[in-house]
């Protein structure tokens, strides 16, 4: 077929409503043409959009194309029946060398079927027409724009998808208001138009691409970014290294100035600069403090103190004028808790990206969605979206597309725990799981504040009374459909499942885990007992779990076996007495593991295993066997 990429220039004659040219029939194998050709019977064209007629996928895609421009009422039949070609394959067909027209149909295709990556494949191949972008976009649903809106490489690529968005009739306002704001920070405030109030880009202002770029293969998937490796804190934060700040150059400053910052400066000079003796600019009095703060010893305290009893104006004014990623950290450090200020500090282009990790680490939950937005940054620089993960006032809904979109641009997920099956239940949600998991942003804030009020032990407790609570619903059912009177659940019961344990079940697997890394022991004791075995797992594996913590699991014998063995292998938390203890009582430990810890176990407890009914029977014949032993 690649003789394809010529078109005829003679429109087809079809009633769709964008009429697109034919391919020439000698492009087609000879075996396809009496399928494709104007001429050809209706029943065999029929047979091709059906999907009945057997081609390599990329004969397939051009012979579906064929049929659908000659006969308007095979168009959406030949639409559907791309969704038979297996994803891999169909992505290569797309993201290759194919003629406008072609691409263009496919775009449509993947805006009017629930097929949303066709969409993202077409859109992402530069030989795509802008006409044809704006059109597929313009029949796109709510959930299929979200998704272009939220890959803001593609829009940096080709910024004119950024307006077609904007204008698309289905265009959420939130997605609106997003991309509006993101925009700025990108530089593409040009873009942001609604095409009732502006006129159309003129050639000058929308650079088309050549036929030599046109020409060119489109390249192929960006190198995986990888995340350096963080330590974690008790919390299971990630603990972000300072950034070793430089000096400024002494030429910054005015020959006046530069005698009492040299390092050859007497003590006296040092003082009077401090005390502000010394007539200057404020920004200037901003830059010889940094300078000092990190040049004398004797001002290492008293210089930031200094700067902090300026006015924020200051600061404001040399972040507009400096690019010295060593003063704008100091800035974001002195002044943190200026959420404009940081706000500034977050869009600025030369801040450090361990100035933007620690922000985003502790940030407002208003700040956090401004660095989320920055998303180039965090993309070549995943640590942030590490500390992004980590702050608790990041929105459920903004972390789930985060990772989403990260997984998509091939970034090192690794350090996320349970990452496979995490980012497979992101990619593969529905738009209806997607809307849940905006309806829960206000719910996961509510659960981490409540987690700290309530003890591990009162969740274990409403666990088993949820567990019971359903247990009686499902007898009261089945006594109702007996009876023929179904329960339904009054609206007087519906608010006792709001709160706590019935809040987290509203919660998908990504929240859940996430939940497990910031939530309270309270949180983790709800989520180790969830009936999904990744959340189980991501819980106990939580850093944050303690010895105690684990202790209390290892008394609890309802809980799911792979919790105990975990417990049971961990070499740490083992060497606690008591724990190994309660991991040997435990049922459901295994055999292998309970009889290699038997040996370390005192009387009372080998006598306690010995007279067991729960434990297996060869973890107990074997405790009265070392009791008996140690008898003589």
């Amino acid at each position: 077929m690649s003789t394809m990429s010529t078109m005829s220039t003679t429109s087809t004659t079809s009633t769709t409503n964008t009429h697109r040219p034919l391919i020439p029939l000698e492009s087609f194998p000879e075996a396809v043409r009496r399928f494709v050709a104007p001429d050809a019977p209706l029943p065999a064209a029929q047979m091709l959009a059906r999907g009945l007629v057997p081609m390599p996928p990329p004969v397939r895609v051009c012979a579906l194309y064929q049929v659908a421009q000659l006969h308007a009422g095979l168009s959406s039949e030949a639409q559907g029946s791309l969704k038979g070609i297996p994803s891999e394959q169909l992505k290569g067909v797309v993201l290759s060398a194919l003629p406008a027209p072609i691409l263009g149909w496919l775009a449509e295709a993947g805006a009017t079927l629930p097929h949303t990556e066709l969409l993202l494949w077409a859109l992402e191949n530069p030989r795509l027409a802008r006409e044809e972008a704006e059109r597929a976009l313009s029949l796109a649903e709510a959930s299929a724009l979200e998704r272009v809106g939220a890959n803001q490489a593609l829009l940096e690529r080709a910024p004119h998808l950024l307006t077609a968005l904007l204008n698309a009739p289905h265009s959420p306002q939130l997605l609106k208001t997003r991309l509006t704001e993101w925009a700025s920070y990108a530089g593409l405030e040009g873009y942001v138009v609604l095409h009732e109030a502006t006129t159309e880009p003129t050639a000058q202002e929308v650079t088309e691409p050549t036929a030599q770029e046109a020409d060119e293969e489109p390249d192929t998937a960006p190198p995986m970014a990888v995340a350096p490796p963080l330590e974690f804190s008790e919390l299971g934060a990630p603990i972000i290294p300072p950034l070793t700040r430089a000096p400024l150059e002494l030429s910054v400053f005015s020959p006046a100035l530069q005698r009492f910052l040299t390092p050859e400066a007497p003590e006296a000079a040092v003082k009077m600069l401090l005390e502000g003796v010394v007539p200057m600019p404020p920004v200037t009095r901003l830059y010889a403090l940094y300078q000092l703060a990190l040049t004398r010893p004797l001002a290492r305290d008293e210089a930031p103190r200094r700067a902090q009893q300026l006015s924020v104006e200051v600061p404001q004014e040399a972040l507009t004028q400096t690019h010295h990623e060593g003063l704008i950290d100091w800035i974001a450090e002195l002044w943190a808790d200026h959420e404009g200020l940081m706000g500034e500090v977050v869009s600025h282009s030369s801040s450090a990206d361990l100035t933007l990790a620690r922000l985003a680490l502790n940030a407002s939950e208003g700040l956090t969605e401004r660095v989320a937005l920055n998303q180039r940054r965090w993309l070549m620089a995943p640590m942030i979206l590490q500390a992004l993960y980590f702050n608790p006032h990041l929105r459920a809904s903004t972390s789930d597309r985060l990772i989403e979109l990260a997984a998509r641009e091939r970034v090192d997920l690794s350090w996320l725990p349970e990452s496979e099956e995490l980012i497979a239940s992101l990619t593969g949600a529905s738009p209806e799981e997607r809307a849940a998991s905006v309806a829960v942003d206000e719910v996961f804030g509510q659960v981490l504040s409540e987690g700290k009020q309530r003890t591990p032990e009162q969740a274990l407790s409403e666990v088993a009374e949820a567990e019971r609570e359903a247990l009686r619903a499902e007898l009261e059912a089945q006594r109702g459909a007996q009876n023929s009177e179904p329960h339904n659940t009054t609206q007087e019961e519906a608010p006792k499942k709001r709160g706590g344990y019935a809040a987290i079940m509203q919660m998908n697997v990504a929240q859940k885990i996430r939940l497990a890394l910031l939530g309270s022991q309270s949180d983790r004791a709800f989520l180790v007992k969830d009936s999904n075995k990744v959340v189980a797992r991501a819980a106990i594996r939580s850093p944050s779990v303690s010895v105690s913590e684990a202790l209390m699991y290892a008394r609890n014998t309802s809980l799911n076996a792979s919790i105990i063995e975990y417990i049971a292998t961990n070499k740490k938390w083992m060497q606690n007495y008591r724990l190994r203890a309660q991991v040997v009582m435990n049922p459901k430990t295994p055999a292998h593991i309970a009889l290699q810890n038997l040996n370390s176990l005192r009387p009372p407890e080998l006598k306690a295993i010995a007279q067991s009914h729960g434990v297996p029977a060869v973890v107990s014949t074997r405790a009265k066997q070392i009791i008996k032993a140690r008898q003589g």
